[in-house]
Formats: C-alpha cells, sequence, structure tokens
C-alpha cells in the first residue's frame, strides 16, 4: 500500500516541476524555442530543411544530385553556396 502513496507523490512532484518547466522558469534560462528550430525552416520552400539544404536560397529540383540545389548545380558552386535568405530577418 506505502508503494502507491510514494508513486502517487512522485507523480505529483514531476507534474509541477513540468508546470514550472513550461511557465517559462526554465524554458528562457536555455533559450526560447525559435532559436532552437531556426535550422529546421525552409527558405526556399524546397522541402529540404535549411540545416540539411546544401543551397538554403535556391529552390531544388528532385532527382537533383544534392540536397535542395538545382539539378545543374556542379561541386563548385557548392563551395560558395548563396546563403543570403538565412542573414536577413
Amino acid at each position: 500500500m506505502w508503494w502507491i502513496i510514494m508513486t502517487a507523490i512522485l507523480v505529483i512532484v514531476v507534474l509541477i516541476l513540468i508546470l514550472i518547466w513550461f511557465k517559462g522558469g526554465a524554458g528562457t534560462l536555455f533559450g526560447g524555442l525559435g532559436e532552437k528550430t531556426e535550422g529546421l525552416a525552409d527558405h526556399d520552400k524546397d522541402n529540404v530543411a535549411d540545416l540539411f539544404d546544401k543551397c538554403p536560397c535556391t529552390m531544388g529540383e528532385e532527382g537533383s544530385k544534392y540536397d535542395g540545389c538545382p539539378a545543374s548545380t556542379t561541386e563548385d558552386q557548392l563551395k560558395a553556396p548563396d546563403r543570403s535568405c538565412l542573414s536577413a530577418k
């Protein structure tokens, strides 16, 4: 019987900690959610997240050799891709 009471107390403590976390106490400590998910945006709308997009400012094509780049992209162009759209906010 004592283990049921201890489990209930533990669940209550965990719920209180979760509520405190989402209320803003710890959420702002490590930065906002927007900062953490910024790389998951897709500026050129080619269905490749900017974090993984080799050409984040140029719309890619299906069947492209490089993720998120046009099919005509060469390896030389990948050395200095256009990232101007990422710095503009």
